[in-house]
């Protein structure tokens, strides 16, 4: 499942996402360009919120797991990961992934959002 994921670079404000027509997940880049050892607030909407059969969402780099600074999360399952640039100058991949488990059969359900950023 995909879902609406914004990127946001620390001391931006005024920010407004477009709502998606429904059935037309999508990922908004807000800030896709940070400046190295800069703070980003990785911004998802649509996850479940904490709760005893939904892991905390993740963060992924370039496919690598990285922990963030802080995560935040709201009772209508919006999450917010902070994390600091120091990657490399230039393009990556960031993914936000959460897993969770159906009380009823026990299936593992992973919700995930994409998007790239550029480190200058």
């Amino acid at each position: 499942m995909l879902l609406r994921l914004a990127l946001v670079v620390a001391g931006l404000s005024g920010l407004a996402l477009a709502a998606s027509p429904a059935g037309h997940a999508h990922v908004a880049n807000v800030a896709s360009t940070v400046p190295q050892g800069g703070v980003v607030f990785a911004v998802a909407r649509g996850y479940a919120p904490p709760n005893e059969f939904c892991q905390v969402v993740s963060l992924w780099i370039d496919r690598v797991k990285v922990p963030p600074v802080s995560r935040r999360a709201d009772d209508a399952g919006t999450w917010v990961l902070e994390f600091k640039a120091t990657q490399t100058r230039g393009w990556h991949s960031l993914e936000l992934r959460q897993a969770c488990e159906s009380g009823k059969d026990g299936t593992i359900r992973i919700s995930r959002a994409f998007t790239s950023f550029r480190v200058t």
